[in-house]
């Protein structure tokens, strides 16, 4: 049996799991990212992919764009700061484990487990969203994974929904994932923890937030269905 390592880092945790050939997970494990500093966050990467002790053929990473897929590094994401802007981080994991990495956009990564496996097997035209500590998305047109001329396509987090609102990371305003991450959820209920959703959800508690969250949330998709003419939108993520 041969194996392979997916490995998906959020801006906020980063997830590590052990895969056989028939996309089953193995093992996997979860811990939190050091969003300052990458060499932290691949040393237990590392450690991650040695207490597997299988033999691992390659390894599958995501992370929140953008990226160069071609030279495998991290851009300007703006949940990750100072020494990940600029990485080489296919290289960077290949020094330290010996096998080759290969590098997606981690909403792009969506699309392929959604098509191979999951919701979209039959469709030919979708759009995958997926909500973390930012908003990324994967495009799917005419049966091909759509990346654009410079693999920036799927950037719907940084779609202004407010041009004189909230000032984001990349330097826009009204940034999309500013009211509908969860990160924005989290700071907008004072920093309740997005896994309690019978809470956040909870119109009787939120009724304010919820009508608010689902405003925003309906103009991204709005712009979305209008731009792509398609009927098929899968959301992703904790929320």
């Amino acid at each position: 049996m041969k194996y392979a390592v997916a490995i998906d880092i959020g801006g906020t945790n980063t997830r590590v799991a052990l895969i056989d050939e028939k996309y089953k997970i193995e093992e996997r494990t979860q811990f939190s990212t050091d969003a300052d500093n990458p060499e932290v966050t691949l040393f237990k990467i590392k450690q991650a992919i040695d207490s597997f002790d299988k033999e691992i053929v390659g390894v599958g990473m995501s992370c929140p764009g953008p990226l160069n897929l071609i030279e495998g590094k991290i851009l300007t994401t703006p949940n990750l700061h100072g020494e990940w802007h600029g990485l080489c981080i296919t290289k960077e994991l290949e020094k330290l484990i010996h096998k080759p990495v290969y590098l997606e956009n981690d909403a792009n990564a969506c699309i392929y487990s959604e098509k191979i496996l999951g919701k979209a097997q039959k469709d030919e035209n979708f759009v995958v969203i997926s909500i973390g500590s930012g908003i990324g998305a994967g495009v799917y047109i005419n049966s091909h994974l759509h990346h654009g001329n410079n693999n920036l396509c799927g950037e719907f987090g940084h779609i202004s929904i407010d041009y004189s609102g909230k000032k984001c990371n990349c330097g826009n305003r009204g940034c999309w994932e500013l009211y509908v991450s969860e990160i924005a959820t989290e700071e907008e209920l004072n920093r309740v923890s997005t896994k309690e959703l019978s809470f956040i959800f909870d119109k009787e508690q939120n009724k304010e937030f919820v009508e608010k969250y689902i405003n925003f949330f309906s103009i991204g998709l709005s712009n979305i269905l209008l731009t792509f003419d398609i009927n098929n939108i899968i959301i992703s993520g904790n929320l």
